[in-house]
């Protein structure tokens, strides 16, 4: 969960140059993919 909240951060930092709504676009995304990754080697497992 740790690499989830580093993200957050980077996106609050380049929120003030960017596009909020990308940001948080990409933040979503990562966490998809993430979970993804974690239930993939759940199942695996």
């Amino acid at each position: 969960m740790a690499s989830v909240k580093e993200a957050a951060m980077k996106t609050n930092e380049a929120s003030s140059s960017r596009s909020p709504l990308v940001e948080l676009k990409r933040l979503l995304d990562k966490i998809q993919i993430s979970t993804g990754m974690l239930n993939i080697r759940v199942s695996v497992m």
